[in-house]
Formats: structure tokens, C-alpha cells, sequence
């Protein structure tokens, strides 16, 4: 029972690619099937503008004619301007088995240095504007949008692999009951003290327009974090369309000083 890991050809092959991921999963209450249409729309070079700055290859494995684990490694051109020679790989999935993650991981990092590359960092799917880090503890909850579940198995099979962490990214869940009256009341007097602060609910049926402001703050606001990568335009807008489906808007706040926007979240 060997493993033949083979390249895909994108967007030809990509349902099958994202496909494989269903018999991985298919145990975990917790898991959040993506939604076809929009990962394929993500995986095609003709629609998603991340292609137009960077290299992709995608692999799979298979075991007696099973599809049993993916991967993609990535060149990110932007990336090689602040860590030359830094390759990622990602979209690393896989059953519990050795033979099949090392075989998925060496033919991504082969495919790394014959790029060039002397490091590779992961996972990224496909850089940190998008789905990143792998998750180590909170396998009892359901991810966030844009937050990486995995089997619990992952972890330890990255170390087996080699695989040293890179740093620590952490998410946190919020209560959505009452806010502590401590927390009340330091709202209530930074918003007296500073009454040029205010705050809004964001407009979908204005939808270009929210997205517009979004990109206006998330480059500066991000661009001194670790691993951050420019988010071109064309990519944001990109993104949030893929979003829009299911964004709650309840959810998506603006922050102004006076008239000019100076934070958001989603």
C-alpha cells in the first residue's frame, strides 16, 4: 500500500483537491465544511489576483486509488522583499499517517528549493492575509471564519516531521452576554472624555464602499505584525466578496475620529 503523491493542475483539479479534505474530517463534530464554490473560485488563477504574485503548486496523495492528503507550497514574491528565500506551504492535510504527511511535506519543500528557496514556513493557505497557524488546543470548539481547525493529530505529527514553531498566535473567545459593569464604565468615560470617538455599524447594502475603508486601515494596522504580507487591492477585494455570503453585520463595526475612519473589526 505505497503512497504516490501527484501535482495538480489548477483549476482543473481543484474540487478533487478540496474534496479530499471530507474523509479527513469526517469524525469531527467540529469541523466546518468550506464552501465549494467559493474554494474553487480560490484555487482558479483566472478569478483569485493572488496568483499574480506568487508561484502555487498543489500536491496530493493517494494510497490504492484513495485521495488521503493535499498540500500547497507557495512562492510569495512580496514575502522574498523583507525574508528572502522564505518559501510556505500549506493547505496540509492529511490522515494519521507518517508515510503520507512526510511524503505530502518532502514534495512541497522539493518543489521550494528548486525555487530558490532555503526555509519554508507553514501552514498558510496560502499567506497570512488569509487562513493560517495550526491549531494545539480548543479541539472542543468550533473555528471562526478565517481561523485554521485541524485534527488533533496535527501537532504532533508536525514535530515528528521536523517541523520547529515559529511563534505563537492566539484567538479568544467573547462572551456574548452582558459586559462587565467594569468594562461598561471605562467605555462610557473614554467616550465622555473623547467625544470625537464614535462608533457605527457597517452599511452591506453600501458594500464597495465598507470595503473600501476596511483596506484603508488593515495594511497599516497589520504592517508591524509577524509574517504580515501586503494585501493588494485586488486581493482584498477579492477576499471580501468571498465573505459577503456570510458576514453578519452586527458583527462589523467602524471606529472615526471626527470624520476620518481609524479602526475596524469584523
Amino acid at each position: 500500500m505505497s503512497v504516490e503523491v501527484r501535482s495538480i493542475e489548477l483549476p482543473r483539479d481543484s474540487a478533487q483537491f478540496i474534496r479530499a479534505w471530507w474523509p479527513i474530517y469526517a469524525d469531527d463534530p467540529h469541523w466546518v465544511p468550506p464552501l465549494l464554490m467559493e474554494r474553487k473560485q480560490f484555487f482558479d488563477p483566472g478569478q483569485n489576483p493572488y496568483f499574480r504574485t506568487a508561484d502555487v503548486r498543489c500536491w496530493m496523495a493517494w494510497r490504492d486509488g484513495v485521495a488521503v492528503g493535499t498540500i500547497a507550497a507557495t512562492v510569495d514574491h512580496r514575502l522574498q522583499e523583507s525574508e528572502p528565500n522564505t518559501g510556505m506551504f500549506g493547505f496540509f492535510e492529511f490522515i494519521d499517517d507518517e508515510e503520507i504527511a512526510r511524503a505530502l511535506l518532502d514534495a512541497a519543500l522539493a518543489w521550494l528549493r528548486g525555487q530558490g528557496m532555503t526555509s519554508a514556513r507553514g501552514p498558510f493557505n496560502f499567506n497570512s492575509n488569509h487562513e493560517f497557524g495550526l491549531l494545539i488546543d480548543g479541539f472542543d470548539t468550533d473555528p471562526c471564519i478565517a481561523n485554521p481547525h485541524n485534527r488533533s493529530y496535527y501537532g504532533a505529527m508536525y514535530e515528528r516531521l521536523g517541523l520547529d514553531k515559529a511563534m505563537d498566535w492566539y484567538a479568544y473567545w467573547l462572551d456574548k452576554g452582558p459586559m462587565p459593569e467594569r468594562v461598561e464604565r471605562i467605555s462610557a468615560r473614554f467616550m465622555e472624555r473623547h467625544p470625537d470617538v464614535t462608533l457605527r455599524r457597517a452599511d452591506l447594502s453600501r458594500f464597495d464602499r465598507e470595503v473600501e475603508l476596511f483596506y484603508e486601515i488593515y495594511n497599516d494596522a497589520w504592517n508591524d505584525n509577524w509574517g504580515h504580507i501586503h494585501f493588494e487591492r485586488d486581493e482584498f477585494e477579492f477576499v471580501a466578496k468571498g465573505l459577503k455570503q456570510v458576514i453578519n453585520p452586527d458583527l462589523v463595526w467602524f471606529a472615526y475620529v471626527g470624520d476620518e475612519v481609524a479602526g475596524c473589526t469584523i
